[in-house]
């Protein structure tokens, strides 16, 4: 990971607005060089509840949220969002290994996703479609 190895539950304090990644498996590679090209700092968490507390804690830029979540599913997060932090809506991607599930998931909540292992074109791709292209 481009600066460093991160911990589940961490923040790597490094710009005004960070990446939130809530997922059960490793985030790629890909995932990581964007973000630390972006100069933000990073969060990443395996679990649901800890993905809302860091939702909560610092100004976000882009959420990378895994559909199968221990304890609290994306779907929960996202629905929870849109309650308590509604501006972090614009900017949630579903993540998961399981491309029907993304499908059916993501399209249901009308949010982009990703099928994992996706490369930096596919980031890239989501990133134009939530409006961080730049």
């Amino acid at each position: 990971m481009s600066g460093g190895s991160q911990s589940a539950n961490s923040v790597v304090p490094r710009g005004e607005a960070s990446v939130l990644t809530a997922t059960t498996g490793r985030p790629t590679s890909r995932d990581a060089e964007t973000s630390g090209s972006r100069d933000v700092a990073a969060a990443s968490t395996e679990t649901g509840e800890a993905a809302l507390e860091l939702a909560g804690a610092s100004p976000l830029a882009l959420v990378l949220c895994d559909v199968h979540l221990p304890r609290v599913a994306g779907k929960e997060i996202y629905r929870t969002l849109v309650e308590r932090h509604p501006e972090l809506t614009r900017a949630f991607v579903f993540i998961t290994g399981d491309s029907s599930s993304i499908e059916l998931d993501a399209t249901l909540q009308g949010v982009p996703g990703l099928a994992k292992p996706f490369t930096g074109a596919d980031l890239q791709a989501v990133l134009e479609t939530v409006g961080l292209d730049h």
